[in-house]
């Protein structure tokens, strides 16, 4: 990593980390950041968890000044599940609807979407 800085956070900070990440308890609806502190931001397999997916998302985009990378697992609603998934994206449409950017790319690699959305785009 040339002259960057890296920061994650979540809602339980790991014992072991890695060199070069600064880590940061906080939650994707309450960020403890400045508007558009970060050049790009990522943020995996989580929306799928948050009862308010919507607020996350604004949050993401207000901290992130160029890129916003989102993957979300490619799954489906079951009435019984053993995953503690309350957002499910089983298809595009649904991806595209709650991401609510026509300009956002929308990847199927795997088993999950893959979102880029350039905030220059959005203004």
């Amino acid at each position: 990593m040339r002259g960057g800085y890296i920061e994650a956070i979540d809602i339980v900070i790991p014992e072991k980390r890695r060199k070069g990440i600064h880590y940061q308890k906080a939650t994707l609806t309450s960020l403890p950041y400045e508007d558009k502190t970060f050049d790009t931001v990522i943020c995996t397999h989580a929306l799928e968890h948050i009862k308010d997916a919507d607020l996350a998302l604004a949050e993401l985009r207000r901290v992130c000044r160029q890129r916003l990378i989102i993957v979300v697992p490619r799954q489906r609603e079951y009435r019984y599940t053993f995953d503690l998934h309350i957002n499910f994206f089983p298809y595009e449409y649904s991806v595209r609807r709650f991401i609510n950017n026509p300009q956002a790319q929308v990847l199927e690699i795997g088993g999950d979407w893959v979102c880029v959305e350039n905030m220059s785009d959005k203004e």
